[in-house]
C-alpha cells in the first residue's frame, strides 16, 4: 500500500466553505469515520438499509479500494477535529476495475458470507436486481479511460451539505489529477439525485454516457439511470 505523501491541510475561509473547516489528505485514523459516512450516506444521501442492512460490506465496496491502494487520493473534510465529509479519488481507474474484481470485492462478499449474509432475504433480493441490471446492459460503463482516466466520489454528512465542501474536494482533486499530467475525470451519479447532478454540472462536467441500473424497494424492483459525467482537465 502506498503511504499518502505529505501535503499541509487547508483551512477555508467562510466565503468558500463554512469556517473552521479543514480540506486535508486521509489519514488511517480517518478509516472508521469514512467507513461510517459511507454507510450513512451510501443511497443519494441516506442510508440504504432499506435494500442492504450490512455496514461492513457497504463501506467495503466504497471505501476499501481507496484507502488501500490509492490514500494520496483520498481526501477528508474535517469540522473541529471531526471527519464531516471525503473524497474518495482514483487517479488510475483502470487498476481500480482490476482491484475492485480481484480484490475488493471478494473479499468483502466473502467476510459477508462470514457473517450469515446469505441468509438475508435483502441479499437474495439486491442479487436479482444486479441480475436484471447486468441483463438490461447497466454493468458495462463505456467510458474512455484514454480521456477520463481519474474517477471520484464524494459524499457529506447530512448537516453539512449545501456549504461548498464538495466544491472544496473536488477542486483539490481535479487540480491533483492535472498536476499528475491527466487529461479529465469522470464521475457517476443516479439521475434521481437531481443535486448531486447539479453539482457536477456547476462544476463544468457535462453528461458522456447513461445506464440502467435496477434496484430494489420495499416491495418490488425499480428501474433507475446512472449518470456518467465527464471534465476535460488539461
Amino acid at each position: 500500500m502506498m503511504e499518502p505523501t505529505p501535503q499541509p491541510s487547508t483551512s477555508f475561509s467562510s466565503d468558500a466553505v463554512r469556517q473552521g473547516i479543514v480540506i486535508r489528505l486521509y489519514r488511517p485514523s480517518d478509516a472508521a469515520a469514512i467507513r461510517q459516512i459511507a454507510f450513512e450516506t451510501a443511497d443519494r444521501g441516506q442510508s440504504m438499509t432499506h435494500m442492504l442492512d450490512d455496514r461492513e460490506l457497504i463501506a467495503d465496496v466504497l471505501v476499501d479500494y481507496y484507502r488501500r491502494y490509492e490514500p494520496e487520493t483520498l481526501w477528508v473534510a474535517e469540522s473541529e477535529d471531526r471527519v464531516v465529509g471525503y473524497l474518495t479519488g482514483s487517479l488510475k481507474s483502470g487498476q481500480y476495475r482490476q482491484r475492485m474484481a480481484w480484490n475488493i470485492l471478494p473479499a468483502a462478499a466473502g467476510q459477508a458470507v462470514a457473517r450469515g449474509l446469505l441468509w438475508q432475504r435483502q441479499s437474495w433480493r439486491l442479487a436479482r436486481a444486479g441480475v436484471d441490471t447486468w441483463w438490461r446492459g447497466g454493468l458495462g460503463r463505456d467510458v474512455d479511460l484514454k480521456r477520463y482516466p481519474a474517477h471520484l466520489h464524494i459524499n457529506i454528512k447530512e448537516g453539512f451539505r449545501s456549504q461548498r465542501l464538495g466544491h472544496a474536494l473536488v477542486e483539490r482533486f481535479m487540480a491533483q489529477a492535472a498536476g499528475a499530467g491527466l487529461r479529465g475525470v469522470h464521475a457517476g451519479v443516479r439521475e434521481d439525485n437531481v443535486g448531486a447532478c447539479g453539482f457536477f454540472k456547476r462544476m463544468g462536467f457535462t453528461a458522456l454516457t447513461r445506464h440502467p441500473v435496477v434496484l430494489p424497494t420495499r416491495d418490488s424492483y425499480q428501474l433507475h439511470y446512472t449518470i456518467i459525467y465527464g471534465k476535460t482537465l488539461i
